[in-house]
């Protein structure tokens, strides 16, 4: 999502002709809501002013009229749960933010090209339920931020999905959105293109969304490496030809000694907390019946076998229709440090869990790779945090997470220097990223170029 960054401030006149709008209910200007609008888990403040609950269309253009004649920012968000990154936060103090979760219909179904029509509201747990009730042979994108986040913000913001969905921003088409100047812009390939020029401002309203045939059985492959930096890029020369094929059917994954006991608690004890002690390398498998996954199994666990590894191993084949619904369990990670696993009704901003993400674009060379994930986990040993690494092979393109975390339940000075340290630790990777020629995601660019954004995990 973009934002209007020509408005300058909020006036009383602008809450008032919101109020009018929108219904007073719907427009929050004080209390405990807004309060709870401008948290992030990061610690950073944004300045909300309002926050403005549109209901549809014509409700969004007449917030971003009310916008033009006043002179005031709106920051549109769809659920504001891009945690780690600044949540709904604006880039601008004193903007009203205005959150689409209220547009929230899937409009339809095209079955001949597996696309459904998606507003901004629409929730992946939601999205998960009507697929189960209208389209059981089609597979519900899930990510790792949980069931309550948004697929279009996600697929805006340049998020990953997990099983056959890569890079979201791919899978949209027919994107509409609602201009500044109250005209309507269509684009018809947004991953293609990005949004550009013509759409900078504009709040989305609806896109059609491609979705993937449900594969029938899912299984995983895994390889538990040897510690060093030989070992991991040994993994990478056989893992980045592996998702250049884009073929679908495998994911791969890397995450360290430091993310796995993060992501997983209750794991054994493994290795230390170096950059490259404890790499594991997970492929997970999808196959249309018995005998395609147990080829692919056979074949993953080969091509395993040639890494330097600790141990090489399976878990047992499910069918995709006994899977659980999308859960919380990848904010495991963002809760850990707090003692208590992520509730049913999670939210890390709320909770006081201390989490920044560190997202660039690895090169596609092994050794370059590593050098910049050492880069990574060295910046984050520098600023007193575990170097919690991962990779992530979206559609061939690689992608390193350092993930920043700590508690924000503690006594207030204390939580004051955990997120001062955390933000220095981001900026001073920024300027290593220039140095290394890393091209790094960021909330505020404004565009949904699948090969340079990432979306918070």
């Amino acid at each position: 999502m973009t934002h209007l960054s020509a408005f300058a401030g909020v006036s009383a006149s602008a809450l008032a002709e919101w109020r009018t709008a929108l219904g007073a209910a719907h427009v929050v200007a004080d209390g405990a809501a807004l309060a709870a609008a401008d948290r992030a888990c990061c610690g950073r403040r944004g300045g909300v002013a309002a926050v403005l609950y549109p209901a549809d269309e014509t409700q969004v253009r007449q917030c971003l009229a009310v916008a033009r004649r006043r002179g005031a920012r709106v920051h549109p968000v769809s659920t504001g749960r891009n945690w780690g990154y600044g949540s709904r936060q604006p880039p601008e103090a004193r903007a009203a933010v205005m959150s689409l979760q209220r547009l929230n219909g899937i409009a339809g179904l095209d079955r001949v090209g597996a696309r459904a029509r998606l507003q901004p509201g629409v929730t992946f747990g939601a999205l998960a339920a009507w697929l189960r009730r209208e389209a059981p042979e089609l597979l519900a994108p899930e990510i790792g931020a949980g069931p309550d986040a948004s697929v279009l913000g996600n697929a805006l913001a340049g998020g990953l999905g997990k099983g056959p969905y890569g890079w979201m921003a791919r899978r949209l088409s027919d994107l509409k959105l609602a201009m500044p100047d109250g005209s309507i812009v269509r684009l018809e390939n947004v991953a293609r293109s990005g949004l550009g020029e013509a759409a900078r401002g504009g709040v989305a309203l609806e896109a059609s969304f491609q979705l993937c045939q449900a594969p029938v059985f899912r299984a995983l492959a895994w390889a538990r490496l040897v510690d060093g930096a030989g070992a991991l890029a040994s993994a990478l020369e056989l893992a980045l030809p592996l998702a250049s094929e884009r073929d679908r059917h495998e994911q791969v994954e890397l995450l360290n000694g430091a993310r796995l006991r993060l992501q997983s608690p209750g794991l054994a004890a493994g290795p230390g907390e170096g950059v490259h002690a404890g790499w594991l390398l997970a492929l997970t498998l999808w196959g249309q019946d018995e005998a395609e996954i147990a080829w692919r199994l056979a074949r993953a666990q080969r091509r395993l076998g040639r890494l330097p590894t600790v141990a090489v191993g399976a878990e047992a084949v499910e069918r995709v229709a006994d899977l659980p619904a999308p859960d919380r369990q990848g904010l495991t990670s963002a809760y850990t440090l707090t003692g208590r696993p992520p509730p049913v009704d999670a939210d890390p901003d709320r909770d006081g869990c201390g989490v920044r993400w560190i997202s660039p674009l690895l090169p596609s060379s092994s050794a370059a790779a590593v050098a910049a994930l050492d880069a990574l986990g060295a910046c984050a040993i520098a600023h007193g945090f575990p170097p919690a690494l991962a990779v992530r092979l979206p559609d061939g393109d690689p992608v390193g997470l350092l993930g920043l975390f700590w508690n924000r339940n503690g006594p207030a000075a204390e939580v004051a220097r955990s997120d001062a340290r955390a933000a220095a630790c981001a900026a001073a990777f920024r300027s290593e990223a220039g140095r290394l020629g890393l091209v790094l995601y960021s909330r505020d660019a404004g565009e949904a170029r699948a090969k340079t954004l990432v979306e918070a995990q």
